[in-house]
């Protein structure tokens, strides 16, 4: 009976101690963290910034951009605001407990935690922001849009011709019109 009650009391000890040494290493690796998390996201930024520039020059060619990609880009954008407002976090709590003499060991707890659970995040969608294509190109319009032109008027004769001539666009037996 003594055995089996000091071999769950061991097993309990073994537990909380993994849990402790979790909860302490936020603490003890506080600095790594937020310089893993300042690194990892200002690689997001650069992947953000040069996915956003093949965005707009997409949108400029008229291309339609993946909602995963408009997406991605928000959730980017929401992390880096996030990071960036723990950094700032960080300098506002260098000063709060004697001018930066002693350390706040339960801001810098809670900025160690949120730097490595927001430097995880980071990871996964700097990962998640390799696109092959990031737009398609629409369908065209029924017609060719010639009444976006000024002053043109769709007559029978006009569009008759015109229904012939994409026929014979689509036509693979035709070489020439």
């Amino acid at each position: 009976m003594e055995m089996a009650v000091l071999t769950v009391v061991e097993e309990m000890g073994a537990v909380s101690g993994r849990q402790l040494r979790c909860q302490l290493g936020y603490l003890y690796n506080y600095c790594r963290n937020l310089d893993d998390l300042k690194e990892q996201v200002e690689k997001l930024d650069d992947a953000r910034e040069r996915l956003q520039l093949s965005v707009d020059e997409a949108g400029r060619q008229g291309d339609v951009i993946f909602l995963d990609v408009q997406k991605l880009l928000k959730r980017a954008e929401g992390i880096i605001q996030d990071a960036t407002k723990s950094t700032e976090e960080e300098e506002a709590s260098k000063t709060s407990c004697f001018s930066g003499r002693c350390p706040h060991l339960k801001s810098r707890y809670q900025l160690g935690k949120k730097a490595k659970i927001l430097a995880g995040k980071v990871v996964v969608i700097n990962e998640a922001s390799d696109f092959n294509r990031i737009s398609y190109r629409p369908l065209p319009q029924s017609g060719l849009g010639f009444s976006r032109l000024g002053g043109y008027e769709a007559s029978e004769s006009r569009t008759m011709v015109l229904n012939e001539i994409m026929n014979a666009l689509r036509d693979d037996e035709f070489d020439m019109i």
